[in-house]
């Protein structure tokens, strides 16, 4: 069943999971309305193709409409409708909603190649904890789920605080005065975090 998870969470968002088992043709013979769009019809490699289509069946399974529309950031929005994120990772989609808060999702799989990077987003408080490539994935996803929130001028390293997570979740200053709680999700062989802005 690709649809792994769909549920209600705190503050009246919703948070949907859907894990990519599909081929993209299995995926276009359930989706051939977006198939028929021309935003799919510009795509030139399958992996996007999957991923696009992925995240409008797993829309379909939240009951939100699948037409978007895009920030000159690229963030998705609706003009008059829920605050929406979503994040692709290879075989993972995640999409996180709220009726009227901004939200910020972010899903990455966990590789040796972030431990090589982590001085370019990690302070020295975050060092001091993080010793493992999960770690360091963990700090990635919630730096990247604060940012889909802030959508700009957000520097990771130096405007976000990630704290060590203590039961599945994780305190998250941005900027030294804006304190988010992210939660984990702890997928097989991936991590990632959602925040709801106004609950800490």
């Amino acid at each position: 069943m690709p649809l792994k998870e769909l549920r209600e969470i705190k503050g009246g968002a919703e948070l949907g999971i859907w894990k990519l088992t599909e081929s993209v043709s299995e995926l276009e013979s359930l989706m051939s309305v977006e198939v028929a769009s021309e935003k799919y019809k510009g795509f030139n490699h399958d992996l996007r193709r999957l991923e696009w289509l992925g995240a409008r069946a797993l829309m379909s399974q939240m009951g939100l409409k699948k037409t978007l529309q895009y920030t000159e950031h690229g963030k998705p929005f609706y003009p008059a409708g829920p605050k929406i994120s979503i994040s692709h990772s290879k075989d993972f989609i995640a999409i996180i909603t709220h009726p009227e808060n901004e939200v910020g999702i972010d899903v990455q799989e966990i590789v040796g190649k972030v431990s090589i990077i982590k001085h370019k987003f990690c302070n020295t408080n975050e060092l001091d904890w993080a010793t493992s490539d999960k770690d360091f994935t963990i700090i990635w996803s919630a730096k990247e789920a604060v940012f889909k929130v802030k959508e700009r001028n957000v520097l990771f390293k130096e405007h976000i605080q990630v704290n060590r997570p203590e039961n599945g979740q994780l305190q998250i200053t941005f900027k030294e005065s804006q304190v988010y709680s992210g939660v984990l999700l702890n997928l097989k062989n991936y991590e990632g975090v959602y925040v709801v802005e106004g609950f800490s």
